[in-house]
């Protein structure tokens, strides 16, 4: 997925939209901070206002463009469902408290016009929601590395949920149904076929769930051993 080593940011709040200048690479916290949205600033208009470029919504594509793009083998595929666009951008006073510009490590050189790359990739619609985002874009424009630490992060713990989630949701059904089957031979306790039900989906369920957050452990510690050391 990454076309480059993945990395930390230095992340500084914005305060002022005016001490924002030609190629600084900002991100925006979304769905209360679930996830960032990139982009790179073109020019400062005024304390509230700029213009950007960035990989968005495009108002272009239609519904069998994102049944498409979501019908993929991989689930996210790549579709003109986003675009490499121009925007002029207001920013509210609570959205300029979660507006950040982002710093490289030292171990990276900036471009000396991350703008004239990201011009080059104008309307481009080749979106991938892991591999191909707003965050690659904007790095790949600044230091050459078509690289999304988020969507690295997002996709290893999300196949480590699935993969988890599914061993565990097994085994605890091999556990429970065991278990009924033990409990319905001894002498003792009498039940049913409704509680032999409850038990052997009880156990799946609690495998499941023990099982997704073991995945996701592991997926973000294998995501966590990816990155370069800065």
């Amino acid at each position: 997925m990454a076309e480059g080593p993945l990395f930390n940011y230095q992340a500084q709040k914005v305060d002022n939209l005016l001490k924002l200048k030609r190629g600084d690479h900002i991100r925006i916290r979304k769905l209360f901070g679930l996830y960032y949205h990139h982009m790179l600033v073109m020019e400062v208009i005024d304390d509230s206002t700029i213009r950007v470029i960035h990989y968005n919504g495009n108002a272009e594509a239609n519904v069998a463009d994102a049944a498409r793009f979501f019908s993929s083998a991989s689930g996210m595929g790549s579709g003109p469902i986003a675009k490499v666009q121009q925007e002029v951008k207001t920013f509210t006073a609570s959205e300029l408290s979660m507006l950040e510009v982002l710093r490289y490590p030292s171990s990276f050189e900036v471009f000396d016009d991350p703008i004239e790359r990201a011009l080059s990739r104008e309307a481009e619609t080749d979106y991938r929601l892991f591999g191909n985002n707003c965050e690659s874009f904007a790095n790949w424009s600044c230091i050459g590395h078509n690289v999304t630490p988020q969507g690295a992060r997002a996709h290893n713990s999300l196949v480590g949920v699935g993969m988890g989630g599914l061993t565990g949701g097994l085994l605890g059904g091999v556990v429970g149904r065991a278990l009924s089957e033990h409990l319905e031979k001894d002498e003792e306790n009498e039940i049913d076929e409704g509680t032999k039900r409850k038990i052997e989906v009880g156990a799946a369920l609690g495998g499941a769930f023990i099982g997704a957050l073991l995945g996701y452990a592991t997926g973000k510690a294998y995501t966590d051993s990816q990155f370069a050391n800065e």
